[in-house]
C-alpha cells in the first residue's frame, strides 16, 4: 500500500487521528464517488431518475419496461445538450446535467438487455 503525505490544520489533525484505520476506506469512497460523478441526492434531482424510479415504482411487467422511453421534454433536452456540446457551447454545469442523463439512459439499457437475456 502507497504512503500518502498531507498537510492539514492542526485541530483537523487531531480528528484524524481518531479514524486513522478508517481512512483509506474513507478516501477510497470518496475517490469512486467522485469519479462516477453521480452525487447522492442526484436521484431525486435529476428529472431522468426521478421518471424512471416512478416508473418502476408501479411495478411494471416486463413489457412495459422493456418499451420504457424517457419523456419527450426530456429527450428534447438531452438532444439540447448534445448539440451544445457538439457545438462548443456547453458549460460544465450542462455537461455534468448531461452525464446524470447518460447514466439514467445506461442503467435502462443495462436493465434491458438482462431482461432480454432472461426472456431467451
Amino acid at each position: 500500500m502507497a504512503t500518502i503525505t498531507l498537510e492539514v490544520p492542526d485541530e483537523f489533525a487531531d480528528q484524524l487521528d481518531q479514524i486513522t484505520d478508517q481512512l483509506p476506506e474513507m478516501l477510497a469512497t470518496a475517490v469512486n464517488r467522485q469519479r462516477l460523478k453521480m452525487p447522492s441526492h442526484a436521484f431525486v434531482t435529476n428529472p431522468a431518475w426521478v421518471e424512471v424510479i416512478r416508473f418502476l415504482a408501479k411495478t411494471p411487467d416486463v413489457q412495459s419496461v422493456l418499451e420504457f422511453k424517457l419523456s419527450d421534454d426530456l429527450q428534447d433536452r438531452i438532444e439540447d445538450l448534445l448539440f451544445l456540446g457538439n457545438e462548443g457551447t456547453q458549460t460544465a454545469q450542462e455537461r455534468a446535467e448531461l452525464d446524470g442523463y447518460i447514466q439514467v439512459i445506461q442503467f435502462f439499457d443495462l436493465l434491458k438487455a438482462q431482461l432480454q437475456t432472461n426472456l431467451v
